[in-house]
């Protein structure tokens, strides 16, 4: 399956081209900061940044308290 699986982006880039983003969510983030400038990008990219850090934060915490006991 994994032979599969990277045979077929193998041929995607090929078809695409060498600069082609096959990850929609890497296309709409680019799109998404393409016409920022000044403060307006800074904020964004802390926000980029920052949001999946205190995700994970949140989540490590939260699975702490809904199964304490999976510590060996």
């Amino acid at each position: 399956t994994a032979f599969a699986v990277g045979g077929g982006f193998f041929v995607a880039l090929l078809v695409a081209g060498a600069g082609a983003i096959l990850n929609p969510a890497v296309a709409v983030g680019l799109q998404a900061f393409k016409d920022l400038k000044g403060e307006a990008l800074n904020w964004a990219l802390a926000v980029h940044i920052l949001a999946p850090l205190l995700g994970a934060a949140v989540g490590f915490m939260l699975h702490k308290f809904v199964q304490p006991n999976t510590e060996k």
